[in-house]
């Protein structure tokens, strides 16, 4: 799961390099423009790990992680045929925002499934070494939480 995230952040960021010099040199933005324009990849986001946050009972997390995966790579492909006399509205705001929830269901799931177990005694911790940081203090030591961190 890990190296698929890091191939996954791999295409995101020269997609945010080139989408930035686009809107700089194509579009005249300004640097403040330009970051603000970004705004609504959060909102997709925030948006897309909510989704997944409600869908993983029902669910599980492999249909999540698929269909984030596809959303963000069909924005990204959107992305990639926008002309030159293209405008935000007109050819960056609905890809962005598309890609942005594919990334919110990707991640949550991906962020669930490699932290699943970490909090189970010491030989039964599959996700541990990659996703401690993410726990609570005290979820991933060597002994199981006590009663009084687990509330």
């Amino acid at each position: 799961m890990l190296l698929g995230e890091a191939l996954a952040w791999a295409g995101f960021y020269s997609m945010f390099f080139f989408v930035t010099l686009y809107m700089q040199n194509v579009l005249g933005y300004s640097q403040l423009q330009c970051g603000l324009s970004y705004v609504p990849v959060s909102v997709g986001i925030g948006f897309g790990s909510t989704m997944a946050t409600n869908m993983f009972i029902r669910t599980g997390t492999r249909p999540i992680i698929v269909t984030g995966a596809l959303l963000a790579a069909g924005g990204i492909f959107w992305l990639s045929r926008i002309p030159v006399d293209g405008t935000y509205l007109g050819n960056l705001l609905t890809p962005l925002v598309i890609m942005g929830a594919g990334l919110g269901l990707l991640y949550a799931g991906a962020g669930a499934t490699s932290s699943a177990g970490c909090c189970l005694p010491a030989p039964a911790r599959p996700g541990r070494p990659s996703r401690c940081f993410w726990m609570p203090a005290g979820c991933c030591t060597s002994r199981p939480p006590s009663p009084a961190t687990t509330g």
